[in-house]
């Protein structure tokens, strides 16, 4: 089973509000195969007080970061590409509030990939959080990281919050494997 897992770091919260760092994994049978993180010069330049406090991606920033990375890049052309990944390797898509980030996408993508992003298979790794970490419903990242594994991360930067969220997604999944496969030896000796 193939799984891309994406994250973007945002202007705000709205639909519309530029998103200035896209970064994804591509795991196939679990291992990494591709990985990709960009910067992007702001689609406009709403970006809010809220959330230059969350990622410290002040236009200044974020401009030295593109200046860094060596190269600008085209928001609809990185979607498009990852989205032919995704289908390429047939993977679900995952995140951390998946939603979210596929609102934020979906805002700049062209509509032949606006059609490719309804059609591809998803999955919340924060609702697979909330059920097994307590029913929390508002756990972040960080909070389900830190309760998983007993450390920090460095959140806020996507291809962190994109190695963290598959980091839950995996250690959930081999939970509820061995909850269900006691459930079976339970019942077979029923």
């Amino acid at each position: 089973m193939n799984h891309l897992v994406i994250d973007t770091e945002t202007g705000g919260l709205e639909t519309g509000q530029p998103i200035m760092q896209l970064a994804y994994n591509l795991y196939q049978d679990g291992l990494l195969t591709a990985s990709h993180s960009v910067y992007l010069t702001p689609q406009n330049q709403n970006i809010t007080p809220k959330a230059i406090e969350v990622n410290g991606l002040t236009e200044d920033v974020l401009n030295k970061l593109i200046a860094e990375q060596g190269f600008e890049s085209n928001i609809e052309s990185e979607i498009s590409t990852m989205l032919e990944l995704a289908k390429e390797h047939n993977a679900i898509i995952l995140g951390y509030r998946v939603d979210f980030d596929i609102r934020m996408i979906a805002f700049f993508a062209s509509d032949k990939d606006k059609k490719t992003l309804e059609e591809i298979e998803k999955t919340d790794v924060k609702a697979l959080a909330n059920t097994y970490l307590g029913g929390d419903t508002s756990i972040s990242l960080v909070n389900a990281y830190k309760e998983l594994f007993d450390k920090d991360f460095n959140a806020h930067n996507a291809i962190d919050d994109v190695c963290a969220t598959w980091n839950i997604f995996c250690k959930l999944h081999c939970h509820v494997k061995k909850m269900v496969k006691r459930r079976v030896m339970k019942a077979m000796l029923e």
